[in-house]
């Protein structure tokens, strides 16, 4: 797109640069350059090149920082979508530039245990693609939920059981409860099975 002198003209003059607007929460370290003329989707800047409607504050960056990288995006560092200040602009990919925000998709990212207090980890995160979008699940609590649907209380399935399959009492020091699934162990038993003797009582 070409861009004429009296473009630059036009867009310089609708920045205002002694705002006195310190980003959107007002606790930014640098006052933003606000844009005076019509606000377009969600609170962007607008204006018109070539008979083009462009934002704002792309043409800022491009203006006074330089290309944006193709696939890339602009952030507003200030979180003040009005902006223009270059200073307060980063070019990012869309995916960093959802995880900074704060929306559903990035409030999620932040969450370390699922709402059942499990640990979103490596081993206990299921994770899939759907209509574009990826979304995580926790391993534990579709465990416990088939556990639940096979008839287990608490989706634990031998919550009610007093001993081991060999006769040894599941209590005490002989007891191990799985972190993963909280399901519970004999220790004796494991023990047995570490020497070989894990012969039935």
């Amino acid at each position: 797109m070409k861009v004429f002198i009296k473009d630059i003209d036009r867009f310089l003059s609708k920045i205002n640069k002694e705002s006195n607007v310190f980003g959107g929460d007002g606790k930014y370290p640098t006052a933003c350059w606000l844009w005076t003329d019509s606000l377009i989707q969600k609170g962007y800047g607008g204006m018109y090149l070539s008979g083009k409607r462009v934002r704002a504050h792309r043409f800022s960056y491009e203006y006074f920082v330089g290309q944006i990288p193709l696939d890339y995006t602009i952030d507003h560092l200030c979180r003040n979508r009005g902006c223009v200040n270059p200073e307060h602009l980063e070019a990012v990919t869309s995916k960093e530039n959802v995880l900074r925000g704060e929306g559903l998709t990035a409030k999620n990212a932040l969450k370390t245990h699922c709402p059942n207090g499990h640990l979103y980890n490596e081993r206990n995160t299921y994770q899939y693609h759907k209509n574009n979008k990826k979304y995580r699940h926790c391993r534990q609590c579709i465990r416990e939920k088939r556990r639940i649907g096979d008839g287990y209380p608490d989706g634990i399935a031998n919550k009610d059981k007093t001993h081991c399959n060999r006769g040894h009492i599941l209590e005490g020091e002989n007891l191990y409860i799985r972190p993963d699934n909280g399901r519970r162990q004999c220790k004796t038993c494991a023990q047995l099975r570490r020497t070989g003797k894990n012969k039935k009582i």
